[in-house]
């Protein structure tokens, strides 16, 4: 228990699910729609510029004695608390250990200490699965949106 890197996901400061971080892939994508439209040079008008940056995390949660959460029920209801909206940009992602009794952070354990630079970041999706050989398990996906506006 004690040699796992543990993870912390904050939405709004008050919900939050721990988990073990297994993948991470930043994604930025950059789309150019050019707008068809003759005699027309303006490059505000004729370029449509889309900037996407997104962040999937795939997790697992080990429940039981000693862990976070003793179930995979509490483990369910801890990510399900996590609230998915556009307008909640206070979300934060910590390292960490897990002692058995409680999370203590530690930025030096990874790199994927969110969000970078003080850009707002949200929870654009999750996705939950148990375990198929061990069900004491939950694997998660998570999908953060970094660096929105509202």
């Amino acid at each position: 228990m004690t040699s796992d890197v543990y993870h912390q996901l904050k939405v709004n400061g008050s919900t939050s699910c721990t988990f073990i971080i297994t993948n991470v892939a930043d994604e930025a994508n950059r789309t150019l729609n050019e707008l068809p439209l003759p005699y027309i040079r303006d490059a505000l008008i004729y370029d449509e510029i889309t900037m996407d940056n997104t962040i999937h995390i795939t997790a697992e949660i080990k429940c039981g004695s000693g862990y976070p959460y003793t179930t995979t029920t509490l483990a369910r209801a801890a990510v399900i608390g996590l609230y998915l909206d556009m307008e909640i940009t206070s979300v934060t992602l910590v390292s960490g250990t897990w002692d058995g009794a409680d999370f203590s952070t530690d930025a030096a354990l990874s790199c994927w200490n969110l969000p970078d630079s003080s850009r707002s970041m949200f929870l654009s999706g999750r996705n939950i699965s148990e375990s198929s050989t061990d069900r004491n398990v939950l694997k998660v996906v998570f999908s953060l949106k970094q660096g929105a506006q509202l």
